[in-house]
C-alpha cells in the first residue's frame, strides 16, 4: 500500500466531514489539531507548551493543512506539505509573507458568495428603510415616524468587484429592480457582465461611483486594490451616496472616510471589515457619525465549516488522484 496521505485541520471537523475525507482514499488519515493548538497556530511560533509541540509534530507529517488562519513562522520550509487548502474566500494573510516552496493555495471559491451578498443586501435595506433610526427610537421608547422612505427598486448600486461575492450581490439588487454598474480589474468599457447594466474599466472608477446611490466594495485586497478607495474616490460619490465595504478594511483609506462622513460629504457608510481587526476601544471609527460596523461576520452561516470541509473534500479527491487543484490562489495577483 503506498503512503498515507495526511490532512491535518486547524479547524474542527464535524465527524461527518472527517469520514467523509477518510473515504475519499483509503490512504487518507485526518487529524484535527486539539482547541489550544488552533488557538496557538494563528500566533507566532515559539514555546515548548503542548500545544506548540502538538502542532509541529502535525505538521512534521502532515501533506495537506485546512486552515481558516495561521502564522507562517510555524510552516516548515521542508517536509511533506504540499498543499494548503483555506476555509476563506480572501487569502490576502496567507500570502502575506512567502509560502514554502512547492506549496500550493487553494480558497474557499464561491462558498461565501451567497451569505456575504446578503449581507450586503441587509445594508442596503437597512439604508433605505432607515432602520438606524428606528432602532435608535425604539431604544429611547419613542413612536417617530418617517414620510419618505427609500427603495432598492429604481436605486443604482454600484459594485466594485464582480467576483463571486460581487457577482451575486448584482444578482440580489437586479431582483430588487436596482440598476446595477459593475467594475472588474480585466473589463473594458463597454463590455458585459451576467446581472450588470453596464461595466466599467478599473481607470473609469470616478465616473462609476459618480452615478451610485450605493457602492459597493467586493475586490480581493491586492497591492493594486490597496487603499485603492481614496479621498478623491470618496469625493466622487454623490452627497447622497452610501458606501458599502465588504471586501477589506485596507481597501478604504479609513482617515478619509471618517472626514467624509463627519463633513457629510456622504451620507453614510456600512461596513463589515476594518483595520485593525478587532477595532480597538477608543478608535476614531467608533464614533464616526452615521458610520455602521460590523465585526467581519458577513461570510458566517450555519454549519459554514461542514460546507467549508466539502470544498476541501472535492479538492482532495483531486489531490490524491495527482490532478490540478480547484480554487488556486495566484501567487502573483493575490487571488
Amino acid at each position: 500500500m503506498s503512503e498515507p496521505v495526511r490532512v491535518l485541520s486547524a479547524l474542527p471537523l464535524p465527524e461527518t466531514t472527517q469520514q467523509a475525507l477518510r473515504a475519499v482514499d483509503a490512504r487518507v488519515r485526518v487529524r484535527v489539531l486539539s482547541r489550544e493548538a488552533r488557538r496557538r497556530f494563528r500566533r507566532a511560533a515559539g514555546g515548548d507548551d503542548a500545544a506548540a509541540a502538538e502542532i509541529r509534530e502535525a505538521l512534521s507529517e502532515s501533506a495537506a493543512l485546512f486552515t481558516l488562519g495561521f502564522d507562517h513562522s510555524w510552516l516548515p520550509e521542508e517536509g511533506p506539505l504540499r498543499w494548503i487548502q483555506l476555509a476563506s474566500a480572501g487569502a490576502d494573510h496567507a500570502i502575506s509573507r512567502p509560502l514554502p516552496g512547492g506549496v500550493v493555495l487553494t480558497n474557499a471559491g464561491d462558498l461565501y458568495a451567497t451569505p456575504v451578498a446578503e449581507w450586503v443586501l441587509a445594508f442596503l435595506l437597512m439604508h433605505a428603510k432607515q432602520m438606524p433610526f428606528f432602532l435608535a427610537r425604539q431604544a429611547e421608547a419613542v413612536w417617530s415616524r418617517k414620510d419618505r422612505l427609500g427603495t432598492l427598486r429604481g436605486a443604482t448600486v454600484v459594485v466594485v468587484g464582480m467576483g463571486a461575492i460581487g457577482g451575486e450581490t448584482a444578482r440580489l439588487c437586479q431582483a430588487f429592480g436596482a440598476r446595477v454598474l459593475g467594475s472588474t480589474r480585466r473589463a473594458r468599457a463597454g463590455g458585459r457582465a451576467p446581472h450588470c447594466d453596464q461595466l466599467f474599466g478599473p481607470d473609469q472608477l470616478h465616473a462609476m461611483v459618480a452615478q451610485g446611490d450605493y457602492v459597493v466594495l467586493a475586490v480581493p485586497l491586492t497591492e493594486t486594490t490597496r487603499g485603492f478607495f481614496d479621498a478623491a474616490a470618496l469625493a466622487a460619490m454623490k452627497p447622497e451616496g452610501v458606501l458599502v465595504n465588504v471586501a477589506r478594511g485596507s481597501v478604504v483609506d479609513q482617515a478619509a472616510l471618517v472626514e467624509a462622513l463627519r463633513e457629510k460629504r456622504i451620507a453614510a457608510a456600512y461596513t463589515d471589515v476594518v483595520v485593525p481587526e478587532p477595532l480597538p476601544d477608543g478608535d476614531a471609527l467608533w464614533s464616526t457619525p452615521n458610520l455602521h460596523i460590523t465585526p467581519h461576520n458577513s461570510g458566517v452561516f450555519n454549519e459554514w465549516v461542514a460546507e467549508a470541509g466539502t470544498v476541501l473534500e472535492a479538492n482532495l479527491r483531486r489531490f490524491v488522484a495527482g490532478e490540478a487543484l480547484a480554487h488556486v490562489v495566484d501567487l502573483e495577483r493575490g487571488y
